[in-house]
């Protein structure tokens, strides 16, 4: 049986089964979504404190792939960046591979870091991902994608 590990209020470690978190986050959406501003002001804040708890917890990668599922649902466009950052791929037939180059749109590529910035955190459209917590939570999962940096500057 699987579950959003996380850290509680008390600060200890505990483990949500995977049906309970969903129970608990799924009425958020749907009242962000359909109850107009007198709803998602609520909505916003436990949203927001449920990724200021994934933000804190000590193990940042682990903590994004648990807060990830959580990102999507309330900004499905956040998928297509996944997607796309797992497309690529370091075939080894070009000199070097450069994994800043692709997030940062040094590249001839676009810059995904921008994308996500509109998507999550403070430039975001969906009023509950606009937070330091849901960027930081996204760019920490979305990065891990990308190969990692071969013969390049950064490696």
């Amino acid at each position: 049986m699987g579950g959003v590990v996380q850290i509680n209020a008390a600060g200890e470690w505990e483990t949500t089964p995977w049906s309970e978190f969903l129970e608990e986050v799924e009425p958020l959406f749907h009242s962000a979504s359909e109850g107009g501003v007198e709803a998602l002001l609520p909505a916003e804040r436990k949203v927001h404190e449920r990724l200021m708890r994934y933000n804190r917890n000590r193990n940042r990668k682990v903590a994004a792939r648990m807060a990830w599922p959580l990102l999507v649902k309330a900004e499905p466009r956040l998928a297509e960046v996944e997607r796309a950052l797992a497309g690529i791929v370091d075939t080894g037939d070009t000199p070097s591979f450069c994994a800043n180059a692709h997030w940062y749109g040094y590249s001839e590529g676009p810059s995904y870091r921008d994308r996500v910035k509109e998507l999550a955190g403070w430039l975001g459209e969906m009023l509950v991902l606009r937070s330091e917590a849901a960027y930081d939570l996204a760019y920490e999962y979305l990065y891990e994608l990308l190969p990692g940096c071969r013969d390049c500057q950064c490696a």
